[in-house]
């Protein structure tokens, strides 16, 4: 972990306001939700959107800005500045997911709700888990296109894969419905855990899944960016 890459990551996320009104509408309503409803949990797809609005254009940005110049020329490995930005991202949207839940049980505790406890822990690991693959899947599309495209690029894969996914449906084409959920499952890496698991053997092949999409966007992203180019000269 290297403390000024994810420092400046940070910096550059709250001198944002944009971002920051979409992370508080999100986590705002996701509080009033809860505490209307007295359901304990938000829905574990709402971190999907927290981590597009929190890591969109994570590596693009730098890119578009000129900012990965002055990173790279420093005794910085784009390996390690892969890692750390895929850290800062989902870092940071785990706390800002954690502090929600802590809100959300403060409040139902003050009204005197029961709490399923266990309900809580499971929905935060399985949001957690989104937030983990989804900032891998972000990390790789970013170091392809400049500014925020890489949220542009995930919006229309999932698009893209859901409509496969209907038409294979809607048409009786099993081999078509699987290549439409594939792609969305890609794009978002997750473990169902509040539905239940039947056994640790159960969660093996899902949980190697997860982690090999991690792994993979992970080491793309690291390839893409050591072939490309960088004029340095461009610094001034």
């Amino acid at each position: 972990m290297n403390p000024i890459l994810i420092g400046a990551y940070w910096r550059e996320r709250l001198s944002s306001p944009v971002r920051m009104v979409l992370a508080f509408a999100i986590v705002g309503l996701n509080i009033l939700t809860s505490a209307f409803t007295g359901s304990p949990v938000p829905d574990a797809f709402s971190a999907v959107y927290l981590t597009l609005v929190l890591g969109g254009g994570a590596i693009g940005r730098d890119v578009s800005s000129g900012a990965i110049h002055l990173i790279l020329v420093r005794p910085v490995r784009r390996s390690e500045y892969v890692l750390n930005r895929w850290l800062a991202v989902f870092l940071t949207t785990s706390l800002v997911v954690i502090v929600q839940g802590a809100i959300i049980l403060l409040l139902l505790l003050a009204g005197g709700r029961g709490v399923p406890f266990d309900m809580i822990a499971l929905n935060l690991s399985e949001q957690i888990l989104i937030i983990v693959g989804l900032s891998a899947v972000l990390i790789f599309l970013s170091s392809l296109v400049g500014g925020n495209g890489d949220v542009a690029l995930f919006v229309v894969g999932f698009l893209m894969g859901s409509v496969i996914s209907l038409i294979g449906s809607a048409t009786q084409k099993t081999w078509l419905a699987d290549i439409g959920h594939e792609i969305t499952r890609f794009l978002i890496p997750r473990l169902e855990l509040t539905g239940g698991v039947e056994s640790l053997t159960a969660l093996a092949v899902p949980l190697a899944s997860w982690g090999f999409s991690v792994t993979l966007c992970l080491a793309l992203a690291i390839l893409v960016l050591n072939r490309r180019e960088f004029s340095y000269a461009s610094t001034g």
